[in-house]
Formats: structure tokens, C-alpha cells, sequence
């Protein structure tokens, strides 16, 4: 990171180990932010060694991201638990397997970071537990070991699959003449996921049809999770939740499940998700913020209309944020620079320096409030509104649209059957900071 930054100049405007504590809106529209010094693992160091100080800035963009603050369910009677030597962790908390070992270990939820750390601690704990609230369609990484999942997922035929705010022509065709046609695709992944893991067996069928939930809930299968259910080293109790935390007859560490069954746990590992939240921000900047439920209300998944010189990079969250990497006929199919994110922060910069043309700020928040909304009325509740799956090539074309900007016919027409190349968007960052440069 440090070669990166010194390569392209930025290594001296980079202040490592600092915390925003507080940022405040000044009258005239700038940001005074309260900084202050934290030890190596970025915690605040206590008042008396802190070193705090106070700059003012122009702008502000907040890139802490979407899965910055772990959210832990509030469970009664967890001091009871705890006495009695249980331990309550959220997943990404767990820093070594080993911490499970020997144990008695319950994993809540049934997402990908669940089922990771549970075929995770599968391997070395007495027993591991998985507690799901919704048992949701899982994906194979090689859709009966013949297709990789990019080809369906990271395709612009795939997300046609699901109709999208504002679709293109081959989405309506689609949702509309071929709608049994496309029914019938989605109808053979759930298909094919039972043949391949045999779900149906082991009771972990979801509810409702593949096609019907797939946007909004579905993730990748974790290596070896469903063996180790075929196995018995998992066990999955499915539309249960734990009602309180305590102890067991005996005296030991354990849950209580909402049908009444009571059952030791040593270690309690909570695979729920996170909490979009932006502490350093007051009150009523986080109400300009949000919806009536929670949801981020941001224009392009980036700039609230409500607050002037404040950005987000990073809440437009989609298949194509992080990096990652599959095999296509034996050949590493690497994807994807944070084309979403890149994508972004060309726009942010634009905006900056005045040169995108945008709606008037009632529009944007009118136009960001109707996507959120359109968003919750499709079943795709998570992530408060930061969440563009299924439609992530959809929205960068949005952010593109907005810098009069797009990608040569020749990669639009390859992306609608192979998976995207991060490289398709590098003439798109050269154009426009070439155009911003020029400006300057």
C-alpha cells in the first residue's frame, strides 16, 4: 500500500492510525473533523495518551464501508451465560480457529460468513450447531461441476434474469414474452443445487421457488458445508432462533431456542451481519441520511441530497465491490478491481469540480428515496439499501451515464455472455481524469 501511495503522490496526505471522533458541518458548508490517535489495531487510545486534533476540510467522503460495525443480537440472560464461561462473539471476531477447539460451538445465521466459520469450526470443535431464522438458496461456485457461477452471475444476460427499475430491452423480453423461458433457467439452478448437494435430503430445501427469492437472498455454497451436515459434524436446526442465553440443568453455558429446546454452548458465534452506522456523525446528519426503516438514502448509492459536501464510496454495494477470483476452462478468471467503487470515485471527483449535470437535490433525494423503496418492495431488505445485487452492472451503467461516459460496444456486447474484465473500464478512469486535469 505504501509503494501505491508514494507512486501516485497521495503517501504524505495519508494519516495512519487516526480516528475521525467527531465531524461536524460548519455554516458555510465545510467539515471541521476532531482526529485523534489510536494504538496499531486502530483503537482509540485512552484521553490522557491521545494526541487530538482539529482540521477543517472542504468535502467530505466517508469510505468506511458496509461492513464496518458488527451487529451482535441483544439476547437476556447473556451475564448468566458468560458466568458460567460461555463466550458471545460476532463472526469476524473470531481471529483463530483454534478458539473453538474442543468446544461446544453455535453458529447464528445461515449466510456466507456463517457457513464459512462453521465449516470452519466444524473441523476441530465438539460439536458445531447452526441456528437459522431463514434457510436461503445457496449457490454452487460450479453449477453441477460443468458451468462456473460467474457466467450466470457476472454476465449482463444473468442479471436480465431479474427485472431490473429501469430495463433494457432484453430484460423485458425477458420478464415478459420469455418469462416461462427465464423461469425455467432459474427453476434448474434450485434444481441443480439439490442435485448437487443433495439439500432436499438433509431438510434444507428453501421455501418458495429459486426464481422467486433468488435476488434478494442467495449466496455462494462454502466449500464442504453440506458434506459436513451429510456427515453429522454440522447439525442445522432451521427456522429456530435463540430466545435467551443461559445455562443448562447441569449448570453449563447454554441457549434456548424460540420452541423451547435447551442445549449446552461453550462458544456463541453470531454470523448476523453489520450495522451501518457513521458514529462520528451527529444526529442530525445521520437523520438526512435515512429512511423510516434504516435505509441509507443516497443518490447513485453515493451522495446524499440532503447534506452538501458529503460523499460515500463504498455503500453501493455489489457483486462487483470486491476483489475476487474462479476458474473458467482451467484458466484464473480474476475479478474485480472495485469497478463498482472506481466507478464511484470517478463520479465523486466529477462532482467535485462541478462537472457532472445533476437534478436539482429535491429530484435526487426523490429519485434515491424511489430506488430504496423499489428496492425494500422486492424482498431486498439487507444491508439498509447499500445492497445492488442483483443489478450491479445496471448501476455502474447509472454512475457512467451521469459522466457521459461508457464502455466500447465491443466489451458491452462480450459482457452479455462472459464475465465482465475489469479492464473494459480503464479507457472510461484515463477519459475522465484526463477531462478533469483539463479543467483544473
Amino acid at each position: 500500500m505504501e509503494v501505491y501511495a508514494r507512486q501516485f503522490g497521495v503517501y504524505e496526505h495519508i494519516k495512519l492510525q487516526t480516528l475521525v471522533s467527531n465531524a461536524v458541518q460548519l455554516s458555510d458548508g465545510r467539515w471541521s473533523l476532531t482526529l485523534q490517535e489510536t494504538d496499531e489495531e486502530g483503537h482509540a487510545l485512552p484521553k490522557e495518551r491521545a494526541n487530538q486534533q482539529t482540521e477543517t476540510f472542504d468535502k467530505l467522503v466517508v469510505c468506511s464501508g458496509v461492513f464496518s460495525g458488527p451487529y451482535i443480537p441483544s439476547y437476556s440472560g447473556r451475564a448468566t451465560f458468560e458466568a458460567a464461561g460461555g463466550e458471545l462473539i460476532h463472526s469476524s471476531e473470531l481471529a483463530d480457529i483454534a478458539e473453538a477447539r474442543n468446544k461446544r460451538v453455535v453458529v447464528i445465521g445461515y449466510g456466507k460468513s456463517a457457513c464459512d466459520v462453521a465449516a470452519e469450526t466444524a473441523k476441530v470443535a465438539n460439536s458445531t450447531t447452526v441456528i437459522a431464522r431463514h434457510i436461503i438458496w445457496k449457490l454452487p461456485r460450479v453449477i453441477l461441476n460443468v458451468v462456473p457461477y460467474q457466467l450466470l452471475l457476472l454476465t449482463r444476460l444473468g442479471e436480465a434474469l431479474f427485472l431490473y427499475k429501469n430495463p433494457g430491452l432484453v430484460a423485458r423480453i425477458l420478464n415478459g414474452p420469455l418469462h416461462s423461458v427465464r423461469q425455467g433457467m432459474l427453476d434448474s439452478l434450485g434444481w441443480a443445487s439439490d442435485k448437487q448437494y443433495g439439500i432436499s435430503k438433509l431438510g434444507l430445501l428453501p421455501p418458495g421457488k429459486f426464481e422467486e427469492i433468488a435476488c434478494a437472498s442467495i449466496t455462494l455454497v462454502t466449500e464442504g458445508f453440506f458434506e459436513q451436515v451429510h456427515e453429522g459434524t454440522i447439525t442445522v436446526r432451521r427456522e429456530r432462533e435463540i430466545s435467551e442465553l443461559g445455562t443448562t440443568a447441569d449448570g453449563a453455558p447454554g441457549v434456548v431456542l424460540d420452541d423451547g429446546e435447551t442445549f449446552a454452548a461453550d462458544l456463541v458465534i453470531a454470523g448476523t451481519g453489520w450495522k451501518q452506522h457513521v458514529p462520528f456523525l451527529s444526529s442530525d446528519v445521520h437523520q438526512c441520511l435515512i429512511d423510516e426503516r434504516g435505509n441509507f438514502v443516497l443518490y447513485r448509492g453515493i451522495q446524499p441530497a440532503k447534506v452538501d459536501n458529503l460523499f460515500f464510496n463504498g455503500y453501493n454495494s455489489s457483486l462487483f465491490s470486491p476483489t475476487s477470483a474462479g476458474t473458467y476452462h482451467s484458466k484464473p478468471l480474476k475479478l474485480f478491481l472495485l469497478i463498482s467503487t472506481e466507478m464511484a470515485a470517478l463520479w465523486i471527483a466529477s462532482a467535485m469540480k462541478g462537472a457532472l449535470s445533476l437534478p436539482p437535490a429535491t429530484e435526487r433525494h426523490r429519485e434515491a428515496k424511489e430506488w430504496v423503496d423499489w428496492l425494500h418492495a422486492r424482498g431486498l431488505k439487507h444491508a439498509y439499501g447499500t445492497s445492488h445485487v442483483p443489478f450491479s452492472l445496471a448501476v455502474i451503467d447509472d454512475v457512467l451515464a451521469d459522466l457521459g461516459e461508457s464502455i466500447s460496444t465491443v466489451d458491452l456486447v462480450a459482457q452479455w455472455l462472459l464475465p465482465v474484465r475489469p479492464a473494459a473500464y480503464q479507457p472510461v478512469v484515463q477519459r475522465v481524469l484526463a477531462r478533469l486535469q483539463k479543467d483544473s
